[in-house]
């Protein structure tokens, strides 16, 4: 009975320990997302251009884009 009760706070433990590293990991994760979000609204042009170039793709003119295509090697 003894053994049966370790094992499950044993388990429960485990499971917290887990939860609190995920709490840990979102919290910063929304620190630097409320940043990004300060950067933007503050109209930092650098912050604008970097955004606009990682998720639109967009280039200034006269830049040329490269891509970069994967073998089936780097696929295994």
């Amino acid at each position: 009975m003894l053994q049966l009760l370790y094992l499950k706070y044993s388990k429960l433990k485990n499971e917290l320990d887990s939860l609190n590293t995920q709490i840990t990991k979102l919290q910063q994760d929304n620190e630097m997302l409320k940043n990004e979000i300060d950067s933007l609204k503050k109209g930092i042009p650098a912050k604008i251009e970097k955004i606009a170039r990682e998720k639109y793709d967009m280039i200034k003119k006269g830049e040329r884009t490269i891509e970069l295509k994967k073998s089936e090697d780097d696929e295994k």
